[in-house]
């Protein structure tokens, strides 16, 4: 397996434990809400759902060869979800997440906000998606496909993240991003559908 591979591999189980730990907390429960970015959902379960909707549909996608990008500019809604702990305590926190991504010049750029945490508490805070590119290799791995950067604040933790990500469904359906700060172990996953 090479270090591109062992990276995704890496990605997709630390994926999969933050989906897990936010469903164990959605369990806890929560009451309804309006959010702008992630679909309409304010509240921790409704979040968790929502991801949790997300990725089981862009896990039955295949991802989408750039011949069949749509052409102009896209709004992609979704969820991301992050590990804010510290290495003693278990937190994070889901946000609505909103791309803007543009197919005729190949960039993106998005925001993250309106954040619940793991105790279900509204947070502070705002991540930035900045100077994104579309690789033209979309079709080699689940982070090839897009390159970007990003930055801010969540619940008082700064984050400095490098992004990588991918497309996937027909028309490039599903977008997904995976968050990787530069200084700790503080990683994040954001799905959107357009």
């Amino acid at each position: 397996m090479n270090s591109k591979t062992m990276l995704t591999v890496a990605k997709a189980k630390i994926a999969a434990s933050i989906l897990a730990v936010a469903t164990l907390a959605g369990c806890l429960g929560g009451g309804g809400g309006s959010g702008s970015d992630g679909g309409s959902t304010t509240t921790l379960a409704e979040y968790t759902a929502r991801f949790a909707d997300l990725q089981n549909d862009r896990g039955a996608l295949t991802l989408t060869p750039e011949a069949d990008f749509p052409s102009g500019s896209v709004t992609y809604l979704g969820v991301a979800n992050f590990n804010l702990s510290d290495g003693s305590t278990l937190r994070g926190a889901l946000g609505g997440m909103r791309v803007e991504v543009n197919f005729g010049d190949d960039s993106f750029e998005g925001s993250i906000r309106e954040f619940i945490d793991y105790a279900e508490q509204p947070v502070d805070g705002r991540i930035d998606i900045t100077n994104g590119v579309l690789t033209g290799n979309n079709t080699a791995s689940l982070t090839s496909g897009v390159t970007a950067e990003a930055a801010g604040t969540i619940d008082g933790v700064t984050l400095d993240m490098t992004v990588d990500g991918g497309f996937s469904g027909d028309n490039a359906k599903m977008l997904g991003l995976y968050f990787d700060d530069r200084t700790t172990l503080r990683l994040g996953v954001g799905i959107a559908a357009r």
